[in-house]
């Protein structure tokens, strides 16, 4: 049976030696050699280590140029995908854009009905009230 292994996020300084500060972020990350050891020691795993170092060279080469390929391979997969969603979202946005047009129609033309119904109404109780006052009248 094979051990999982796990992924632990581990908070780093970028120089153990000193606090961190933003003259840092100017420089990266990885601006020294210590720095590229440290990360390596803390996150290298030794039985990993020591299958690599067991292959002959045009293995170990291999298995570094296919390890190469498949991070490219990811990287391109990500980019496709990011793409399609980017497609996929503007054609969402669009459609809810068109909706949003046609329930602005919609509105425009009710209101437009309800005030030619609003006078009608108020000609017809002009005309009400004038008959009722000719019926009082009589």
């Amino acid at each position: 049976m094979k051990k999982k292994l796990a992924v632990v996020k581990v908070q780093c300084k970028t120089h153990p030696s000193r606090p961190n500060d933003n003259n840092d972020l100017e420089e990266g990350p990885f601006g020294t050699p210590n720095t590229i050891r440290e990360l390596v020691d803390k996150f290298a795993l030794p039985e990993v280590v020591d299958q690599m170092a067991d292959l002959n060279d045009a293995q170990l080469t291999w298995d570094s140029f296919g390890t190469f390929l498949q991070s490219d391979h990811q990287l391109l997969a990500y980019i496709k995908k990011m793409n399609h969603l980017k497609l996929e979202s503007s054609r969402v946005q669009e459609n809810l854009q068109a909706k949003v047009d046609r329930i602005q129609e919609r509105t425009t033309e009710a209101n437009h009905l309800l005030e030619e119904k609003t006078t009608e109404v108020g000609i017809l109780q002009e005309a009400l009230q004038k008959g009722e006052l000719i019926l009082a009248g009589s």
